[in-house]
Parts: structure tokens; C-alpha cells; sequence
């Protein structure tokens, strides 16, 4: 048996002209890491992520 696993994730995007978006987000609030697998010796990466708490941002332009 594993251990079930949640994680938080955020997102905020704001627009301060119609044609411009501005994006953020944080994935993984908490860095919790996945539960170990002792019949694979691993964590299951098919299911959870290694990566822990990681961030983006971004922007999006519309040309009219």
C-alpha cells in the first residue's frame, strides 16, 4: 500500500491592457514529496512528481 499524496498548486494571471496577460504560478505550495514504493525501491513517477515546489511566469501578447 501507498500512501496517498496531496499537493496545492496556485495561479493568478492578470490583465492590465486588453491585449497583454500576465501569468504566475506555484505548483506544489507545500513541497511535499511522493510516498516511497518499498516494492519498486522508487517513488512512482508515473503518478507523482519529483520535482517539489516549482514556480512559472509568463506572459501572453495578442497582436490585433
Amino acid at each position: 500500500t501507498i500512501d496517498s499524496q496531496i499537493t496545492q498548486d496556485i495561479f493568478i494571471s492578470y490583465s492590465p491592457i486588453k491585449t497583454l496577460r500576465l501569468i504566475a504560478s506555484v505548483q506544489n505550495i507545500s513541497d511535499r514529496q511522493p510516498s516511497f514504493d518499498a516494492a519498486s525501491g522508487f517513488f512512482d513517477t508515473s503518478q507523482y512528481d519529483l520535482r517539489g515546489r516549482y514556480a512559472r511566469l509568463g506572459f501572453e501578447y495578442r497582436f490585433k
